[in-house]
């Protein structure tokens, strides 16, 4: 556990545990949800997390990262750095999802609202930066400006002086007056305030503070009537800029818990390996959907014949086709959330996957290169390379081979070759959506051919 300067809690997820009594006391409200949803595992006085993202309550805001970072970290700016990757790498999953995955929807809520408070949090001061404070234009009619004169009203509400022609010493016209001190101003004021002081360091945003007189948002009014302010604001905005952002502050009001309530917010995912997989897959490229058509499904089928079905249940996290000069190479990769090492003192493999990853990796490989598929590749000598691939903070560059797995048989096979990669370079290329470049990919193919002579 770390605490820093702004008393944001670090927790790691499932790589410590942490006392059951400063777990249950800090999360307060949340330790049931915590409990219930199997975000957290108990084995006596102890807790470990399954879970990784932001969690708060109104007292307490804690920040649970990845394994993979224990006991790497050791100042507020590495924390901090770490706490905004995990946010922006969130983010990003939650854009895109893959609905065919069994639990791989984000957490993403509030005990009094729809979405979580850092959620809101980033909507309303990404929307302040882009547009500023909330302002409507109040229309008056004025006279005797220098604005386009209203004759019909003028003569209506006037008396002109006749002489050849008619003479109107006060004339009337439109003006709109910018307002930024009405309710909803007020309301978005505090929001912006709450937002910056509480989660700008998470959410690498940094705005000025709007007003330093107006911090606590009992100071503008109670909570059904600055709800009912806004509603009403609803009922008449037609803006989708304004429609949302109302929104967004109605949310904010109900989740933050400044009227007493027990509250609590949720941000993060409870099987980070979803997370891995997805950044390991848009950074190798994969092209799984391309050439899906070649993985030939199980067919289930009946005695008579009379009921042939079949499911699509073979998906490796990627397959992509490497074409380089004369060389053709499908490269399968296994993306694992493992904290998998070789104990050099023991001289053993710890955490390891099981024999069924590895079965299933040969089996891809033996799908893919057939000779019944129309697969192109198979028009080509081509090299099947199979990795399994690992978070690895202690290496320099962007992977970096560490080893094999094979298993014995009378079927001739390569070894599936066992590789780290640096999750700070994977997340971020991830999270500016940016693939590893050719070279990259190439310099590790060779290096695996090299070995696979």
């Amino acid at each position: 556990m770390y605490q820093n300067s702004n008393n944001i809690i670090f927790l790691f997820e499932n790589s410590e545990q942490y006392s059951l009594s400063y777990v249950k006391k800090g999360l307060g409200e949340l330790y049931e949800i915590f409990l219930e949803n199997n975000y957290l595992s108990l084995s006596n006085d102890a807790v470990r997390f399954s879970y990784t993202g932001i969690a708060a309550n109104r007292t307490n805001l804690f920040c649970i990262l990845p394994k993979y970072l224990k006991g790497w970290l050791n100042s507020d700016i590495e924390y901090i750095n770490q706490a905004k990757q995990l946010i922006k790498a969130l983010k990003v999953y939650q854009n895109n999802i893959d609905l065919d995955i069994p639990d791989a929807e984000l957490i993403n809520y509030s005990s009094h609202s729809i979405n979580s408070e850092i959620a809101l949090a980033d909507f309303i001061l990404n929307d302040y930066l882009q547009n500023g404070l909330w302002s409507f234009i109040q229309k008056n009619i004025v006279n005797n400006s220098e604005n386009e004169i209203l004759w019909d009203y003028t003569i209506e509400n006037t008396y002109p002086i006749v002489s050849k022609f008619p003479y109107y010493f006060d004339t009337y016209s439109n003006e709109n007056l910018l307002l930024t001190n009405n309710i909803i101003s007020k309301i978005h004021n505090w929001a912006i305030n709450y937002c910056n002081n509480k989660y700008s360091d998470l959410l690498d945003i940094y705005i000025d503070i709007v007003d330093e007189q107006l911090l606590f948002l009992e100071d503008i009014g109670e909570k059904s009537f600055l709800l009912n302010a806004i509603d009403k604001e609803l009922r008449i905005t037609f803006n989708d800029r304004n429609i949302s952002l109302l929104k967004a502050l109605s949310e904010l009001i109900n989740a933050s818990g400044q009227y007493g309530e027990n509250t609590y917010t949720l941000y993060g995912k409870n099987k980070f390996e979803h997370v891995w997989e997805a950044a390991v897959s848009f950074c190798f490229k994969n092209q799984y959907h391309t050439f899906k058509k070649h993985l030939s499904p199980p067919i289930w089928a009946n005695n008579s014949g009379s009921i042939v079905s079949e499911k699509h249940t073979v998906k490796p996290d990627v397959i992509r086709w490497i074409v380089d000069g004369n060389k053709s190479t499908i490269l399968i990769v296994d993306a694992k959330y493992y904290l998998f090492r070789f104990d050099d003192i023991n001289k053993k493999a710890e955490n390891n996957p099981g024999v069924g990853d590895i079965i299933k990796q040969y089996f891809y490989e033996f799908i893919l290169s057939r000779n019944t598929s129309s697969a192109d590749w198979l028009k080509f000598p081509t090299e099947y390379i199979n990795m399994l691939v690992f978070p690895g903070m202690n290496i320099g560059g962007t992977m970096e081979i560490i080893g094999s797995v094979s298993i014995e048989s009378s079927i001739k096979t390569k070894p599936i070759i066992n590789v780290y990669i640096n999750p700070n370079i994977l997340f971020n290329s991830y999270i500016v959506g940016k693939i590893f470049a050719n070279d990259v990919i190439l310099s590790i193919v060779t290096r695996v051919s090299l070995l696979n002579k």
